[in-house]
């Protein structure tokens, strides 16, 4: 992942993979039950372009950004991968 031309470090962390999340009293939910999530986080101010790479259909992401009135332009620069670069 990039920001700004500059590579940035992306963390993971565990995530339900249940669409309905339940409580789970004095234990945390079963590995079978998670999956990987990936993020990054950063300061900025004016303008920012963000490219990264995603292995699985962009169509929820883009969804998520048109909402926000932010406009991504997708490339494929290489088999089973979609390059999305955000600019805003």
């Amino acid at each position: 992942m990039k920001i700004n031309c500059e590579n940035v470090f992306v963390c993971i962390a565990r995530v339900s993979a249940m669409v309905v999340n339940e409580w789970w009293p004095g234990h945390q939910r079963p590995i079978e039950q998670t999956e990987k999530a990936s993020f990054v986080y950063f300061d900025f101010k004016g303008k920012i372009k963000i490219e990264f790479n995603y292995l699985h259909n962009l169509w929820n992401v883009k969804r998520k950004l048109e909402r926000l009135n932010i406009l991504p332009k997708v490339v494929s620069p290489r088999f089973g991968y979609d390059r999305c670069i955000l600019v805003s």
